[in-house]
């Protein structure tokens, strides 16, 4: 019962909504905010994401995520946040932008995602950067940090790099074909799954023995124009990048 009735309670129990039906206790940051009261670990119904918006509609708009902090990994798969309405302790998502890229504490409960509008629920991603109200005296910090901050509980990532190698994919704005390398010292196979916005597999290869002397080419001229994820593992870890098929040739 009491796994059940969590989410509800940090949603309307213990905060007293920002209307008349909705006021919320004061938490100041991100950090703060996914580990309330949890003895500082992340809330349970939480999924921490670097997220992409997608689409938007009346009810909700649709994020890509390209990786998981905590919770349920769905790296190359989009998820649906619900709108709130204002009274309901949901975050109203008409504020957001289509191409907005964010880190998000996504709540779930009966298959529904919605963002918490008690405390702070994202954070924007730009130029490589985390902003906002992170943690205690901390606005800004790199992407590549963001898992290591202090106070944030157990934030871990799916996609960091294993150390003493790094990959790079360019163009992240492709027309011809996208190529994909590698610092790596020594051979290792690499895996590569391509998902579009809607989750569905447009591509896969494996490159055998993928180490600094070679490149991964991938043509993308007939691609439809849109958003694509790259999802690449490789000696046991896993990233996830995003590319923009350019329309026209």
């Amino acid at each position: 019962m009491k796994a059940t009735l969590t989410p509800f309670l940090f949603a309307s129990i213990f905060f007293f909504g920002k209307t008349s039906a909705c006021n919320c206790i004061f938490i100041g940051d991100f950090c703060q905010t996914i580990t309330y009261e949890n003895n500082g670990e992340i809330i349970g119904y939480l999924n921490i994401y670097h997220a992409l918006v997608t689409a938007k509609t009346n009810t909700g708009m649709k994020v890509g995520i390209f990786k998981t902090f905590h919770g349920e990994a769905l790296e190359g798969q989009e998820i649906f946040i619900t709108s709130g309405n204002g009274a309901d302790c949901k975050i109203i998502t008409d504020q957001f932008q289509v191409g907005q890229e964010m880190i998000i504490a996504a709540g779930k409960a009966d298959s529904l995602w919605w963002l918490s509008d008690c405390g702070v629920s994202y954070l924007k991603v730009e130029n490589g950067q985390v902003i906002g109200a992170i943690a205690p005296g901390v606005a800004e910090v790199a992407l590549s940090e963001f898992a290591s901050l202090a106070n944030c509980g157990n934030l871990t990532s799916t996609g960091e790099p294993k150390p003493g190698y790094s990959i790079r994919i360019q163009p992240n704005l492709a027309h011809h074909k996208v190529s994909i390398t590698t610092t790596a010292s020594f051979t290792n196979d690499l895996a590569l799954n391509v998902y579009d916005v809607t989750g569905r597999l447009v591509y896969h290869a494996v490159e055998k023995g993928f180490s600094a002397s070679n490149a991964l080419q991938v043509e993308v001229l007939n691609w439809s124009a849109g958003i694509y994820f790259f999802t690449i593992n490789m000696a046991g870890k896993q990233e996830v990048f995003k590319v923009v098929k350019a329309g026209g040739n």
